[in-house]
């Protein structure tokens, strides 16, 4: 199911700015990161390396990669 969002930039700004919601999810990661840190590590770690990730066709790949290269 998915909701159509005029302004998805507004949308991320209120609700890392709203204070229950953060502290909320604070205490929810503290005490996930107390039970299982180490699963918690490995998941983090393939979400920040998931985000870098360029993904497409080989074709767009190699110029990304020779632009890199320069």
């Amino acid at each position: 199911m998915f909701l159509p969002i005029n302004d998805i930039e507004a949308l991320q700004n209120d609700l890392k700015k709203d204070y229950v919601i953060t502290k909320e999810l604070s205490t929810l990661v503290g005490s996930l990161a107390l039970k299982c840190g180490r699963l918690l590590m490995v998941a983090n770690t393939a979400l920040i390396t998931t985000k870098h990730i360029y993904f497409s066709p080989a074709k767009d790949c190699q110029e990304v990669v020779e632009q890199n290269a320069e």
